[in-house]
């Protein structure tokens, strides 16, 4: 458990301090091996047996917990997930690890004991098996759901150019989320405006062309982000989201929309969100054009991370 501390500046010429020289550092071991932890005030507990009541023994306030693979270790983890819950009361978050549950199994037993997943991922099992076998969740107590405020608005900048095809699916899928639309259209010459003109104020807010000086030979992309962050100056909404017409958003938590969703990030004090890109191409042509959006695409090329939902 790692309480916050105030950065220190280090001159070049200065030793190299230890943490455990700027915070306390205390621990709690079911197989205690004072050799191995110096560093720390360690206690020794059996969570096999029972829960931990750490009472004042450990002042929790703004601390991060870290439960290194023990989880995994035990035949019966009850007593130590309900400490963690108690522990949680005090402490802002938790950092849990385990290398012998598969990954979904490790989520559900987290929920099961009423821990509020914020991060569930894939890591090294250890530092010689880079393979990435374990298990690594960030977890806090379960928050109350907010109820998303009637005014609150969201509105996804979604430029375009020639989609046709996509265009009507990807409004209905953000309006559904709770999400309107505008469309600087990169002047298409197919249906694309059209399509869209069916749904103005019907989660379409405007249509517009850009540049306002007419077609160009190219795709102006720098053009085209400088336009949107004037409308994200014009428009009135809580948050945008920069948004291409073949993208599909997902909110972070099941059963909400993208709308509650950042209704929540902002009442905790965000002003921007990053997400994953899981990048799909159409491998038949003829599906992407008759099945259901969301279904034409099965062929997986990439994943990375970037930032588009902002206020």
């Amino acid at each position: 458990m790692l309480p916050n501390y105030r950065r220190r500046s280090l001159s070049r010429r200065q030793p190299v301090r230890r943490l455990e020289d700027y915070v306390p550092i205390p621990g709690v071991e079911s197989h205690w091996h004072p050799e191995h932890y110096s560093l720390a005030n360690h206690r020794p507990h059996n969570f096999e047996r029972r829960a931990f009541r750490h009472s004042a023994q450990f002042d929790l306030k703004d601390a991060l917990i870290v439960c290194a693979g023990a989880i995994g270790q035990m035949r019966n983890s009850q007593h130590l997930l309900s400490t963690l819950l108690e522990m949680l009361q005090e402490a802002r978050l938790a950092i849990l690890t385990s290398d012998l549950h598969p990954s979904e199994e490790f989520r559900r037993m987290l929920e099961n004991a009423g821990l509020e997943i914020l991060f569930h991922g894939r890591m090294p099992a250890s530092a010689v098996n880079q393979e990435k076998n374990g298990v690594l969740c960030v977890v806090r107590k379960p928050r109350p759901l907010l109820q998303t405020r009637e005014n609150f608005r969201v509105i996804a900048l979604v430029g375009a150019y020639n989609e046709e095809d996509v265009i009507v699916p990807l409004i209905e899928h953000m309006n559904a989320q709770g999400v309107e639309v505008c469309l600087p259209d990169n002047w298409s010459t197919d249906q694309t405006a059209a399509k869209a003109s069916q749904h103005l104020n019907r989660g379409v807010t405007s249509i517009l062309k850009f540049p306002a000086s007419g077609p160009i030979q190219t795709h102006e992309w720098r053009s085209m982000l400088k336009k949107k962050a004037e409308l994200s100056r014009e428009l009135e909404a809580d948050w945008f989201i920069r948004l291409d017409p073949d993208e599909i958003r997902e909110p972070a938590w099941p059963g909400v929309t993208i709308r509650d969703a950042l209704y929540r990030a902002d009442q905790e004090g965000f002003n921007a969100v990053d997400h994953t890109i899981l990048v799909f191409h159409a491998t038949d042509e003829a599906l992407a054009r008759t099945a259901p959006f969301k279904t034409s695409f099965r062929s997986l090329s990439s994943v990375h991370t970037t930032r588009t939902l902002f206020r």
